[in-house]
């Protein structure tokens, strides 16, 4: 009975170190679960804040390319406000260089008038002393032939 006994009591020492053997590897995989959960909380945390970065970074990318984009159309309407101003400034250049030819040109026209006016008065002068020469040609016309005819 003492082998019995014994063999017992060893069964029951095996058997209670077994279980103080497997509550500890419990015990160390519960820790080491707890462990990885807290890492893996981390992780998730960690991956989130990377998450978020990588959002901000991309709307401040974003918001930047509309930025340029804004300035480039800005630029473009720049040039053409300028070219619209350019073009009107050239016109009213024109407008005054054709201004200015118009009024050499009336007051050119208004001399050529004054020319012919006064042309025409001395053609005018010229025709009445020539009506009036005729006439006195035609009286001495008259005399002489009757002097010719007296005679």
């Amino acid at each position: 009975m003492r082998k019995v006994l014994k063999g017992n009591r060893q069964s029951k020492n095996e058997y209670f170190a077994t279980k103080i053997t497997t509550q500890k590897q419990i015990d160390m995989l519960s820790a080491r679960e707890k462990i990885i959960e807290t890492q893996m909380k981390s992780i998730d945390a960690f991956i989130d804040e990377v998450n978020r970065t990588i959002t901000a970074t991309e709307t401040k990318i974003k918001e930047e390319l509309a930025v340029k984009n804004v300035i480039a159309a800005q630029k473009k309407a720049f040039k053409a406000q300028q070219q619209l101003v350019d073009a009107e400034q050239e016109l009213q250049s024109t407008k005054v260089i054709q201004e200015a030819e118009k009024a050499e040109k009336t007051a050119a026209a208004k001399e050529c008038k004054k020319e012919v006016d006064k042309m025409t008065a001395e053609v005018k002068s010229a025709t009445e002393q020539l009506k009036g020469v005729t006439k006195a040609l035609d009286t001495t016309k008259g005399t002489d032939q009757k002097e010719i005819l007296t005679k």
